[in-house]
């Protein structure tokens, strides 16, 4: 059962948990509101649950635990206070678990290494703490999210040695400062990582990328090659990204990328949108590609001048279905934040 972008409001029955012969229920993408039913748990043969970006609240019910088929779930943006991370242990078939945004709290349990299937874990904006565990048996486990929560300690050895072919991102965490690496892999985002005695430090490894000079100014042309326009000329933004990836080798700027489309198989080199509209006027050449990511797009200044900077943002509609404008009709909105 599919009904997924419906816009669908209010709670989720909870008569769904009679259907105990379902075997894929996506409710993903409407407004959906209050609790998850504990009656979901009665759907014994589920192999696919998802519930993502709704408007629910509360915590997980733990009688989801008996959804020992589970392939694959799905949950995400659940309000209200923070809740323990739910029983889990049973769900040993896993290959995709994405609880993101839902105000777990406490450590990550021990049980996750024993889903030797897991394929993708996103566990990324939580209130998750303490040490992260041995995670090294899972070779499977080809991405890894664990970005912005408070977790600490050392930054284990197998996440080091993982090689590029494993995306891992723990950007916006408080590990221990020496246990950072001091080299940068661009498929293991580290972008504030740590707590540093230096506020102003980004990561590790570019404590080796020396600053020539006091920059002042930056213009990235985001996603597309270099472009100038009158006495502007702003730097390219043509390398291939990721599902996290960390930019690190420009002198003046670098970026974070994060984030997985799950729906879509998408290559390192796809993550970008090409113009296939007709944008034409003051600075259309800005506006022929733009940078994709699934989750959270991070630029930042380095070697930068003290001073005060305007900060000046281009947003333009470029992806439109077969040159239809009308389709891009819709408001968009874009959570932006500018860190001096």
């Amino acid at each position: 059962m599919c009904v997924m972008v419906n816009r669908l409001s209010g709670p989720i029955p909870k008569y769904l948990g009679n259907m105990t012969t379902l075997l894929y229920m996506s409710l993903e993408n409407n407004m959906f509101d209050g609790t998850i039913p504990k009656e979901l748990g009665n759907m014994v043969n589920l192999q696919n649950l998802t519930l993502s970006f709704n408007n629910l609240t509360g915590k997980l019910p733990e009688e989801i635990n008996k959804l020992t088929k589970l392939i694959e779930l799905r949950i995400s943006d659940l309000t209200g206070s923070a809740s323990k991370f739910p029983p889990l242990e049973n769900m040993s078939g896993l290959t995709k678990l994405m609880l993101r945004s839902c105000n777990l709290s406490g450590k990550i349990p021990s049980y996750i290494a024993n889903m030797l299937q897991l394929q993708i874990l996103d566990l990324s904006f939580n209130r998750l703490e303490g040490l992260i565990p041995d995670l090294e048996r899972l070779d499977k486990l080809k991405t890894l999210y664990l970005t912005s929560n408070r977790l600490t300690g050392p930054i284990q050895d197998w996440i080091e040695n993982r090689n590029s072919e494993y995306f891992i991102d723990l950007s916006y965490n408080n590990f221990n400062e020496n246990s950072v690496p001091t080299t940068c892999r661009e498929t293991l985002n580290l972008f504030k990582s740590y707590n540093s005695t230096k506020k102003s430090e980004l990561g590790k490894c570019l404590l080796s990328n020396t600053c020539s000079k006091n920059w002042y100014s930056v213009h990235i042309n985001c996603g597309g090659e270099s472009v100038t326009i009158g006495d502007t000329t702003y730097e390219a933004d043509e390398n291939s990204a990721g599902a996290a990836k960390f930019v690190y080798w420009k002198e003046s700027w670098g970026s974070s990328n994060t984030g997985d489309f799950w729906y879509v198989p998408i290559t390192s080199n796809e993550y970008k949108a090409t113009n296939v509209s007709s944008i034409k006027g003051h600075n259309s050449e800005l506006y022929t590609t733009a940078r994709l990511s699934a989750l959270s797009l991070t630029y930042y200044g380095r070697c930068l001048a003290n001073g005060n900077y305007t900060v000046t943002l281009h947003f333009a509609e470029i992806v439109i279905r077969d040159n239809r404008s009308f389709q891009s009709l819709g408001k968009r909105m874009f959570d932006v934040y500018i860190q001096g």
